[in-house]
C-alpha cells in the first residue's frame, strides 16, 4: 500500500505498523535496524575475510613455486626421471629416463648429459655408449645427439617403471674415459615432488570452495532475517 503523494516531496512507500503505530516508511519501521545490522555484518565479514583469503592463496602459490624450483633442473628440462648424476672419470654424467609414448612396443628413452667435472661446462665432443640390461642381456641402442644430450631408445617388456633396468654409460673423449653403472633401486621411490604439488593444489581448491560455501550460507541467513523482520 502507498500513501498519497505530497507536492514538492517524493511519494512515500509505507507499511502498516502494529497497535496504532500508523504508517511508517518502508525500511524505517519494524525490522529495519535488524536488516541494516545484518547487511553491515555481512559487508564487514566480507571485507575482513578478503585480505586473509588473498594472503592464504599467495602463500600456497609461493609454496608451489618453491617446490618446483627445488626439483632437479635436469628433470624439469628433460621431463623424465633422474637415474643418476655422478662423476665418471674426468666427466660429470647425468642420466635421465622416460617412457616413450605412442611407440609400437614398450620403449624407454635413455638420455645422457656430459659436462666437465671441474667447471660444469657441457662437453659435446665425446662418444657415448649406453647399455641397458633387459631379460638377462645387454641392449645397446643407437645413440643420437639430441640438443646437448645423447639419446638412446631401448625396447623393454614394461616401460611403466623406467628405473627397473640396470644401465651402463660409457663416455669416450679427448679428456679420457668415463664409465657409470646404475643399478635399480631396491624399493621404487615415491615421486615426492608431484605428490607435494598435488596436495598443495587440492588444499587451495578446497579452501576456495569452502569460502564460497560459507559466503552463500551467510547470504541465505541474511535473506531469511530480512524476510522475517519485514
Amino acid at each position: 500500500m502507498t500513501g498519497l503523494p505530497v507536492r514538492g516531496r517524493r511519494p512515500v512507500v509505507g507499511v502498516r505498523g502494529g497497535r496504532g503505530r500508523g504508517w511508517s516508511p518502508a525500511g524505517r519501521g519494524i525490522g529495519a535496524p535488524a536488516w541494516r545490522s545484518a547487511v553491515g555484518a555481512r559487508a564487514g565479514a566480507t571485507a575482513a575475510t578478503g585480505p586473509r583469503r588473498r594472503a592464504v592463496l599467495s602463500s600456497l602459490v609461493a609454496l608451489v613455486v618453491v617446490v618446483g624450483i627445488a626439483a632437479p633442473v635436469g628433470a624439469r628440462a628433460h621431463g623424465g626421471a633422474l637415474l643418476a648424476a655422478a662423476d665418471a672419470g674426468p666427466y660429470r654424467v647425468q642420466v635421465m629416463a622416460s617412457r616413450v609414448e605412442g611407440a609400437a612396443r614398450p620403449t624407454i628413452d635413455i638420455t645422457t648429459y656430459v659436462s666437465d667435472r671441474d667447471d660444469g661446462r657441457p662437453i659435446e665432443d665425446v662418444a657415448v655408449e649406453i647399455a641397458v640390461r633387459v631379460d638377462g642381456r645387454d641392449v645397446r641402442p643407437d645413440v643420437q645427439r639430441i640438443g646437448n644430450g645423447y639419446e638412446g631408445l631401448v625396447p623393454v617388456p614394461d616401460a611403466g617403471n623406467v628405473r627397473a633396468y640396470p644401465v651402463r654409460v660409457a663416455v669416450r673423449g679427448s679428456r679420457g674415459l668415463g664409465d657409470l653403472r646404475i643399478d635399480p633401486p631396491t624399493e621404487p621411490g615415491a615421486p615426492v615432488v608431484p605428490i607435494i604439488v598435488s596436495v598443495v593444489g587440492l588444499l587451495a581448491v578446497g579452501l576456495v570452495v569452502r569460502r564460497r560455501v560459507v559466503g552463500r550460507s551467510a547470504g541465505r541467513r541474511d535473506d531469511a532475517v530480512e524476510v522475517g523482520d519485514a
